[in-house]
């Protein structure tokens, strides 16, 4: 059936149209007031299904804490931890994973762990003091493995294992202000060992492959007789080696950086591709290196001498 609207004069069109966009706008506000009414319950619920749980999580707590108490104190139990990791939720997610347990279980494994490492140094040092020889080695690789193992007891290692080797070595009778430290010691020297002991050998290893990290002070090995040492690849920056006799040492790969090498005796001394970068050997040396040159004369000062044009 077709609907005819007469319009006559008494109806103008504007007024039509006024009326008719008024009813469009009351039925749009009345369906969008429908909805967000509907939408304003939904999250209601959706918020107030946790909070009706929470009582119910709570007890259910409670009951297993009491329960693992009469268990230890009454009957004298050590029952299994009743705690649960529960993800905790944030905006509606279950990521992170967080429990006050697991962090309280972390934090006890990190106190564990560096008391452990504090114990194994104690016993380290004090093999250090024995009178046997493989005891002794033991102590130095123990120290060794704290060190690659805890960073915080690094310095220490260090300095404990130069003191070690100081403690171990015997002084050189070479004299300091004499030019002849690139030559072979002429005096006596019976009671000088010909190689370093083989717990200094191990302690000067641990020193040569320890970790490179930043420490507080260079390693000082002023005037020690250390012939024949082994320090292929050492890392020697800064080290104190102020007439050291180093006589046929293998400092192969080396480094060197900075370090004071003041009339010590480096007679055969195996140097190649060791990096002596100002390095320091005393007034006016009577020899350098092959593959490097002096640049201060007062210091004795190196630096690699430039490449030859062919």
């Amino acid at each position: 059936m077709s609907l005819w609207v007469i319009v006559d004069d008494s109806i103008a069109v504007d007024e039509l149209l006024a009326g008719a966009g008024a009813a469009a706008l009351a039925a749009f506000l009345a369906d969008l007031v429908t909805h967000q009414a509907a939408t304003r319950f939904r999250m209601r619920a959706g918020w107030l299904v946790p909070v009706l749980s929470l009582p119910g999580q709570v007890t259910r707590d409670t009951v297993v804490v009491f329960a693992a108490l009469w268990r230890r104190l009454v009957r004298g139990e050590q029952p299994p931890s009743g705690f649960r990791e529960t993800p905790a939720r944030f905006g509606g997610t279950s990521d992170p994973r967080v429990s006050a347990a697991g962090l309280a279980r972390a934090a006890h494994r990190r106190l564990r762990r560096r008391g452990q490492v504090t114990e194994r140094f104690t016993n380290a040092l004090e093999r250090l003091g024995s009178s046997e020889l493989y005891v002794r080695i033991g102590g130095v690789h123990a120290l060794e493995h704290v060190m690659r193992d805890s960073a915080s007891h690094h310095d220490d290692v260090v300095e404990v294992l130069a003191a070690f080797i100081r403690d171990r070595v015997p002084a050189t009778h070479h004299q300091l202000g004499s030019h002849a430290w690139m030559h072979p010691v002429t005096a006596s020297v019976d009671d000088l060992p010909p190689q370093p002991e083989p717990d200094v050998q191990a302690a000067l290893t641990a020193l040569a492959q320890r970790p490179r990290r930043p420490e507080r002070r260079n390693i000082d090995l002023t005037g020690l007789h250390l012939t024949r040492a082994q320090l292929g690849g050492a890392g020697l920056t800064g080290a104190e080696l102020v007439g050291a006799n180093l006589t046929h040492a293998w400092l192969r790969g080396a480094n060197l950086t900075r370090a004071d090498l003041g009339f010590a005796n480096l007679t055969r001394a195996q140097l190649s591709a060791a990096n002596l970068t100002r390095a320091q050997f005393g007034a006016d040396p009577p020899g350098v290196p092959a593959g490097w040159i002096v640049i201060d004369r007062h210091t004795g000062e190196l630096a690699p001498a430039p490449a030859q044009d062919t």
